[in-house]
């Protein structure tokens, strides 16, 4: 259900994020996609022409401490160049991606935290309690 919280405009920010982390350490790259696995997202990467495998590599620190010191892996398999950053489950509850899960609040709503099953928890003080 973790999937669901991480919504485009969310994956476009982190690969931009990413891309921008690499650009200040001179290592021209740009980050496409953001396909969400069990517990990771993938990023695609088209480096600039000629930089080597072993710098993007050694990078994967600089990436890390720039989002917060998640967990990051450069992997590099049939010509495909890709990153992976873990997300945590139920470490911490983030806003932005809880609010990404839903399309919209009306007046009088509150997201108050997250049910068991993952869905955003809603307070509607429109509601009557009987």
């Amino acid at each position: 259900m973790e999937g669901a919280f991480y919504k485009q405009a969310y994956l476009e920010q982190q690969a931009d994020q990413i891309e921008s982390a690499l650009n200040e350490i001179q290592i021209p790259v740009r980050v496409d996609g953001g396909v969400v696995k069990e517990d990771r997202v993938r990023y695609h990467l088209a480096p600039a022409i000629g930089l080597r495998a072993d710098d993007l590599m050694q990078a994967m620190d600089h990436v890390s401490e720039s989002l917060g010191g998640v967990d990051v892996r450069y992997i590099w398999e049939a010509q495909e160049q890709t990153v992976e950053v873990a997300f945590s489950r139920g470490k911490e509850l983030r806003l932005l991606p809880l609010m990404h899960a839903l399309d919209g609040l009306r007046a009088m709503q509150a997201v108050v935290g997250m049910e068991a099953n993952g869905r955003p928890l809603l307070l509607d003080f429109t509601r009557k309690n009987t």
